[in-house]
């Protein structure tokens, strides 16, 4: 039995529980529709360009975070409730739905990673927006910032028993009516004719406006970008520790130029 998508069902046809911030999630829209997708992802990732073209193609599809599953793994009443009744969130989602099921994994470079997501949420960290303060308060945050997760979307397979093509930079795994699909980042201008491989979602069309950016961050960012110098000794340590899983996603000389492209102090 998986512990992936174990949240607690609140009624017959909904979750909830210790799942990041209290969140609820349904796996009915208003309809009465089940979920028909599910992604995976920090901000920054175009999860949410993503959330929106499945909308426009009348998909219902909730987004988790990493951190979400990560609160549901250590929810024991979850657990618990789950065991009994022989359930897993995806399972019963491909139970109760006549229709297929995509549960998408977004994978970026993980230091890329944690300047978006700080760029994402940078009102909520500071108020003043100097170049130093937004400089000092990133070298302070970075060690907490998303980067790269183990969290499997596959149940009872960790994240290396999921097969990932490095040349076509996706993955793909079918079981039944799941599919589940993992996506590079760096490749994503190739995620609408990857998308439409799936069945069900043959007319899918990804929608290219940037809904996660505040247009406010653009001057700020590109300053960060072209100036911003990273410790030598945290850059290595954090590719590191992400070392087996980018070897899972990237090639060596992939990995390679991640690492050179910061510029260090």
């Amino acid at each position: 039995m998986s512990e992936i998508y174990e949240l607690l069902f609140s009624s017959e046809d909904n979750f909830e529980g210790s799942v990041g911030d209290n969140k609820r999630i349904s796996i009915q829209d208003k309809n009465k529709n089940y979920l028909n997708a599910i992604i995976v992802s920090e901000k920054g990732t175009g999860a949410i360009n993503l959330f929106k073209s499945f909308e426009k193609i009348e998909k219902n599809c909730v987004r988790l975070t990493c951190y979400d599953l990560e609160c549901s793994i250590k929810n024991k009443k979850i657990k618990e409730y789950l065991i009994e009744n022989k359930y897993s969130f995806v399972n019963y989602c491909a139970e109760k739905s006549n229709e297929n099921i995509l549960i998408v994994q977004i994978i970026r470079d993980p230091i890329e990673q944690k300047i978006s997501e700080f760029f994402h949420n940078i009102k909520s960290y500071m108020n003043d927006n100097s170049y130093k303060n937004i400089v000092d308060v990133f070298n302070e945050k970075i060690p907490n910032l998303p980067g790269l997760s183990e969290i499997s979307i596959v149940p009872e397979k960790n994240i290396y028993q999921i097969p990932f093509n490095k040349e076509e930079k996706y993955g793909l795994y079918i079981d039944g009516k799941i599919t589940y699909l993992i996506l590079r980042y760096d490749n994503i201008s190739n995620w609408n004719s990857i998308i439409r491989q799936i069945k069900g979602f043959e007319n899918f069309i990804m929608i290219k406006e940037d809904y996660e950016w505040n247009s406010e961050n653009d001057e700020i960012y590109e300053k960060f970008a072209r100036n911003y110098l990273i410790n030598e000794d945290y850059l290595e340590s954090i590719y590191d520790f992400y070392e087996p899983i980018l070897f899972h996603y990237f090639k060596k000389d992939e990995i390679y130029s991640m690492r050179q492209r910061w510029p260090t102090k």
